[in-house]
């Protein structure tokens, strides 16, 4: 038989009876607290926050009846099951008026003890239980967490945006597991917040694929347990529809920064070459001058064409910004490189503007480390580019310290 977590405070003052009951409650429970009088007990109340309470009524220092009025004063709901050789009905009374759970009158049978702690059970399976229906039903994403920032249940939405198979993958998982660790002011920001908040924030997948969420998060009570439900909107598509560079339709800059740790982790899987080109036109702001931005603009357009022809679909081609351009190829070894960044040399230098062939442009290439940051390789190739465009431009230049 499966045993639960909940935590279970039992006080008795007669060692061989608390032995007895305590073992058969370590059946039914993993966390089980003895505590030897009323005092002892509600010590161990403040201190451990136990989910169910057994106790005695006749102990020393603190009998149960007072024990239980004291806790009674701060915490209304708590389960409490009276064990007791009273059977007066003064004493009786006394101790109902508290909101018991149960009354077991002594000698004690392990069948009276498992009907009262599973009433117990019963009691705060009741108080925890979230009804998901009204989300289950929702496209977008809900998680609910508790107190300390753990899950306490998600819907469909969210299972699939995390991909995760079962609920139960997912329930018992911190704020923390789901995000990125430079993401721990943002959560701490929303925990400690208790109106509505709205955050941008990297989440990751079962898998740890990364991607930017737009979140909603609201503190809230639901079945008297305080928690924070959190909307969750994927913005990964989203950006990469919206930010793409309106001259060219290449990935923009922002796009690449936000795919990068995904494009490095398949990297770090595959244990394939991965490279990185820089390329820039050669005096483009001469064009700019000589026949105006306009025609400026078409040559970059006419570039940004040339250099997506000449790779595969799978490869990525960003415009960095004004004439520069970044590739990422993927599962090419340097010697590949180098061929592919001669060719889209030359295919660019056959771009003709006003009927005349002048058009070229430097690039600047490096392997992409597995541990590579995107600043990583941008510093190497864009020094590569730099030496290119020192020199003789119209050249592919391989980064060397």
């Amino acid at each position: 038989m499966a045993k639960n977590n909940y935590t279970v405070l039992y006080a008795e003052d007669e060692a061989g009876v608390r032995e007895n009951i305590a073992q058969s409650l370590r059946y039914k429970c993993e966390n089980v607290i003895e505590a030897v009088d009323g005092e002892d007990a509600y010590n161990l109340y403040k201190e451990k926050h136990p989910d169910i309470i057994i106790t005695d009524i006749q102990m020393p220092k603190m009998n149960g009846l007072e024990l239980i009025e004291k806790i009674r004063k701060t915490d209304s709901e708590i389960p409490i099951v009276v064990l007791s050789a009273h059977t007066e009905k003064d004493k009786l009374l006394q101790a109902i008026k508290f909101n018991l759970t149960d009354y077991i009158v002594k000698p004690i049978t392990r069948s009276s003890l498992r009907v009262a702690v599973d009433n117990a059970f019963s009691k705060l399976d009741k108080k925890h239980f979230i009804d998901m229906k009204v989300y289950n039903d929702l496209l977008e994403s809900i998680i609910i967490f508790d107190e300390d920032n753990n899950i306490l249940e998600c819907n469909n939405a969210a299972l699939e945006l995390f991909e995760y198979d079962e609920k139960e993958d997912m329930i018992g998982l911190s704020a923390y597991d789901i995000a990125l660790d430079t993401q721990e002011d943002k959560i701490n920001e929303s925990r400690k917040n208790h109106i509505s908040i709205h955050n941008e924030i990297y989440l990751q997948k079962s898998d740890k694929t990364i991607f930017m969420a737009k979140t909603q998060s609201k503190a809230t009570t639901i079945n008297t347990k305080k928690v924070r439900v959190v909307s969750i909107v994927n913005l990964s598509d989203v950006i990469k529809m919206h930010m793409l560079d309106s001259l060219t339709t290449l990935l923009t800059r922002k796009t690449l920064e936000l795919d990068f740790k995904n494009i490095m982790k398949k990297h770090s899987i595959d244990k394939e070459g991965v490279s990185a080109l820089f390329i820039d036109i050669d005096n483009f702001k001469s064009v700019n001058d000589t026949y105006g931005h306009q025609v400026g603009d078409e040559l970059i357009k006419k570039v940004a064409s040339t250099l997506l022809k000449g790779v595969r679909a799978s490869d990525l081609v960003v415009r960095w910004g004004g004439d520069e351009f970044m590739i990422i190829l993927l599962n090419t070894n340097m010697a590949q490189t180098r061929t592919i960044a001669q060719n889209l040399r030359e295919n660019i230098s056959k771009i003709e503007i006003e009927s005349k062939r002048m058009i070229t442009c430097s690039f600047g290439i490096d392997a992409i480390k597995e541990d590579d940051t995107l600043e990583d390789v941008t510093g190497r190739i864009d020094s590569a580019l730099l030496s290119a465009k020192r020199g003789s431009k119209n050249c592919v230049i391989e980064y060397s310290k």
